[in-house]
C-alpha cells in the first residue's frame, strides 16, 4: 500500500473515532450547565484544571516519546518500551496519590483551588488511574489499529458519560460528577492494564532483560528535557486560569471556562493528523531527509489550515449564537472572550514541534517553553490583577502564541528555510481569501438575527458548502478522496 494512503487512512480513521467520540463528550457539559448551579458547574471545571494541569507534568512525555522508539525498534525492543512506560507511569501515579494524601490542603492552595480540598480522595485515585491509562491513547495509534480506533473513543466517551450523568441525577452536585469520572477512570485502568498484560507480557524473562538493557535510561534521555517543556508549557497556557482564581468565584470561573470551549472537532482532527505524522517524520529525520520532512510537515499544515481558519471565522462570526445555545443565556457574556480565545488556533494549526521532536531536538522546545513561561507570567501577572477575566484571556492567548512562534522559528532554522518556503504561504493565502468571500454571505443571516438555532442552521448550511466546493476546485480541501467518493456514489 502507498505509504502517503496509509497514513491517510491512519489519520482518517482516527479522526472517525475522535470525532464520534467529540460528540458524545461534546453532550456532557451541555447537560451539565442545565442541571449544576454555576457554582458547582465552576468547581467541576477547577477539577479539570487541577487534573489537566498534572496530568501532562506527572505523564514526564513517556508516552509521546514512543512515537520515536516504537517505529524503530525491533518487535522485542517495542513490548519493553511498552512495559517499563507502563511500569514508570504507574510509579509515579501511586508516587502522587501517597503525597497528595498526606500534603493535600497545602496542593490546592498552592494553585489556588482551596475549594478542591472536599475531594481530596477522589482526585488523586482519578489522577493515578487516568495518568497511567494514559498510554491506551498512543498505543493503539502506534499499533496501527485503523478499525479498533474507530470504535474504541466513542465507546470510552460514552462509558463515561452514562457514568457521569448516572451518578449527577442522583445527587445533582459536582460530587456526583467526580465520582462518575472515578469510576470511568479505574475502568479504563482495567481495560489498558488486562490489555498490555495480555499482549506484551508473554515473555516476562526476556522482557525484564531487555528493560535492564538501558532502554529506561534512553527514554528518560529523550523525554525529560521534553518535560521541561510541558511543564512550562502547562504553566504558560494555565497560568490565567491558576491565578484568576485568586480574584473571582467559582460562579465566575464557570463563565470563564465556558470561553474555552473548542471549535467542535477541531483539535481533534489537529491531534489525529499530528499523531499519525509523527512516527513518519522521526523515520525521515532519523536517516536526515530535511526535504521530505519539511515536505511533510508543510502538508500537514495544509491540511489543518484548510479546515481551521474557515472555522475560526465562523465561530468568531457566530459566538454569542453558540454559546447561548449550548450553554443558555446564563453563560451569554462568555461570547466576548470565546472570540479572542479562537486566535489561539491560528498557532496550534502550524503543528508546532513536530519537526523538533523528529530530530529529537526536544531541548529547543524545552527553551522556547522557558522564553513563553516568563513571558506569560511577566506580563500574564499585572493584566489579572488589573482586568481580571479579560486580562486573563489575553494572557491565555500570550501564553499560547509566544513558545508557538519560538518552536516554528526552531524548526525553521533546523530545515534552512526561507520566511518565503517557512510555511505554505500560496496555500494559506488561498484559504483566508475563500473564508472571506464565505463569511460576506452569512453576514446578512448574522445581522436578521431570527433565533439562535435558526440563524447558526442557515448560516452553516450556506457557509461550509462554500467553503468545502471552493477549496475542492482549488485542491485545498482536507480529504479529497472521502470527497470524490461520495460524489462518485450521488451521481
Amino acid at each position: 500500500m502507498n505509504k502517503n494512503n496509509s497514513l491517510k487512512k491512519q489519520s482518517l480513521s482516527l479522526f472517525v473515532g475522535k470525532a464520534l467520540a467529540f460528540i458524545v463528550q461534546f453532550i456532557t457539559p451541555v447537560i451539565l450547565v442545565r442541571i449544576l448551579t454555576k457554582i458547582d458547574y465552576g468547581m467541576y471545571q477547577q477539577f479539570h484544571l487541577f487534573a489537566g494541569l498534572l496530568l501532562p507534568i506527572l505523564g514526564l512525555c513517556l508516552n509521546t516519546s514512543l512515537f520515536y522508539f516504537y517505529p524503530v525498534a525491533e518487535q522485542e525492543d517495542r513490548k519493553a518500551y511498552i512495559i517499563q512506560t507502563f511500569c514508570i507511569l504507574s510509579f509515579v501515579g501511586i508516587a502522587f496519590l501517597i503525597i497528595s494524601l498526606n500534603y493535600h490542603y497545602f496542593i490546592f492552595n498552592i494553585f489556588n483551588l482551596p475549594e478542591l480540598d472536599r475531594y481530596r480522595y477522589i482526585i488523586p485515585l482519578y489522577i493515578l488511574f487516568m495518568l497511567v491509562s494514559s498510554i491506551s491513547d498512543f498505543l493503539f495509534i502506534l499499533e496501527k489499529k485503523i478499525k479498533f480506533n474507530i470504535f474504541y473513543y466513542p465507546v470510552e466517551m460514552l462509558v463515561r458519560l452514562v457514568l457521569i450523568l448516572g451518578f449527577l441525577f442522583s445527587t445533582k452536585n459536582t460530587w456526583g460528577c467526580l465520582m462518575g469520572l472515578l469510576v470511568y477512570s479505574f475502568i479504563r485502568f482495567l481495560f489498558i492494564g488486562i490489555y498490555i498484560a495480555i499482549k506484551y507480557l508473554n515473555n516476562i524473562k526476556h522482557l525484564v532483560i531487555k528493560i535492564k538493557s538501558g532502554s529506561v535510561i534512553e527514554q528518560l534521555k529523550y523525554s525529560l528535557p521534553f518535560v521541561g517543556g510541558v511543564l512550562l508549557e502547562t504553566i504558560a497556557r494555565r497560568f490565567d486560569k491558576i491565578l484568576i482564581n485568586r480574584y473571582i468565584e467559582p460562579s465566575q470561573y464557570a463563565i470563564y471556562s465556558v470561553a474555552f470551549f473548542s471549535i467542535p472537532l477541531l483539535t481533534m482532527l489537529f491531534t489525529s493528523i499530528n499523531n499519525v505524522v509523527v512516527p513518519e517524520i522521526s523515520r525521515y529525520a532519523y536517516v536526515g531527509n530535511k526535504k521530505k520532512v519539511k515536505e511533510l510537515w508543510h502538508k500537514v499544515i495544509e491540511k489543518t489550515s484548510s479546515v481551521a481558519i474557515p472555522s475560526i471565522f465562523f465561530f468568531s462570526i457566530m459566538a454569542e449564537e453558540v454559546i447561548v445555545l449550548l450553554y443558555t443565556e446564563k453563560y451569554a457574556e462568555s461570547a466576548i472572550y470565546y472570540r479572542i480565545y479562537l486566535l489561539s488556533f491560528l498557532f496550534t494549526m502550524t503543528s508546532f514541534g513536530l519537526v523538533l521532536r523528529g530530530f529529537k531536538k526536544t531541548m529547543l522546545i524545552f527553551r522556547a517553553n522557558l522564553i513563553g513561561a516568563i513571558v506569560t507570567i511577566s506580563i500574564g501577572y499585572f493584566l489579572i490583577k488589573k482586568f481580571q477575566l479579560m486580562g486573563a484571556m489575553i494572557t491565555a492567548i500570550i501564553g499560547i502564541g509566544v513558545p508557538i512562534i519560538i518552536v516554528i522559528y526552531y524548526e525553521k532554522k533546523l530545515l534552512n528555510l526561507k520566511f518565503s518556503n517557512w510555511m505554505p504561504w500560496d496555500k494559506i493565502v488561498k484559504i483566508v481569501s475563500i473564508t472571506i468571500l464565505a463569511s460576506l454571505f452569512i453576514l446578512p443571516i448574522k445581522i436578521m438575527q431570527t433565533n439562535n438555532i435558526l440563524t447558526l442552521l442557515i448560516a452553516g448550511m450556506m457557509y461550509f458548502p462554500i467553503i468545502v466546493f471552493m477549496e475542492y476546485k482549488l485542491n485545498l480541501f482536507i480529504y479529497p478522496d472521502v470527497l470524490n467518493k461520495y460524489l462518485r456514489v450521488i451521481l
